[in-house]
Order: C-alpha cells, then sequence, then structure tokens
C-alpha cells in the first residue's frame, strides 16, 4: 500500500483518496463516540448536582424553620450544631462525587482512545493500516 517511515505505518499523504475518506470516517466516528460519551457524563453529573443543590436548600430551610421555633439559646445552638454536621456531611459527598465525575471523564476518554487504539493496532496487523 504506502511506503513505510522509519518503521512505521505508512503517513495520511501516501494514502489513497478511497483510504483517506475511510481514515476521516473513522477519526470522525471516533470524536463523535467521545462527544457523546461525555455530553452523558455531564448529563448525569448535572442531575447528580440539581439533587445536591435541593438538598442544601432543604437543609438551610429547616435549618430557618428550627431557629425560628427556638426559644432558648441551647435550642439556638442545637439547630445550628445540627446545620453544620449536617453540611459538613454534605461537603464530604461533595468532594467524593467530584473525584468520581472526574474519574468517569478520564475513563471514559480512556476508554474510547484505546478501542481507537485498537483498531488501529489490527487494522496495521492485517496490512491495511491507517494512521
Amino acid at each position: 500500500m504506502g511506503k513505510e517511515h522509519n518503521g512505521r505505518s505508512p503517513s495520511v499523504t501516501a494514502l489513497g483518496p478511497l483510504q483517506l475518506v475511510q481514515f476521516g470516517q473513522n477519526r470522525a466516528e471516533k470524536v463523535l463516540d467521545l462527544q457523546k460519551d461525555l455530553l452523558d457524563a455531564c448529563d448525569e453529573a448535572n442531575r447528580d448536582w440539581i439533587t445536591r443543590l435541593r438538598s442544601e436548600v432543604r437543609l438551610w430551610s429547616e435549618f430557618a424553620t428550627k431557629l425560628a421555633m427556638a426559644q432558648t439559646i441551647p435550642e439556638v445552638a442545637e439547630a445550628y450544631g445540627e446545620c453544620l454536621s449536617h453540611r459538613a456531611q454534605l461537603v464530604a459527598e461533595d468532594g467524593q462525587r467530584l473525584f468520581a465525575e472526574g474519574q468517569k471523564i478520564v475513563d471514559t476518554v480512556t476508554s474510547v482512545m484505546s478501542s481507537s487504539s485498537r483498531i488501529e493496532n489490527s487494522k496495521e496487523s492485517s496490512g491495511s493500516s491507517i494512521v
């Protein structure tokens, strides 16, 4: 097919028109797959954060209600302590969620890149390499 260059597969410039079109289609499909997977991950993260925001609103609403009903300093202190405790728990969950979402995005990109690499390697071994 094309000339070998330093033991590597042929360059894009050594491809024929049909091979170049196939190369472009393959790359475009991989980019679209990656974009779809990333948008799905972002959509899921968005739903999670909306749920999280609702939890935050509920927390502060409950706190305001407890403060309004409190009649003594110890009751105010108890309401404040409960609110802070719950808020600390939410912040810890936020950190875990951020890490998990970041890991999911890295996994998505890695998966698409490695599947693309496997396709390219299988084409090289069958003699129809396109870089």
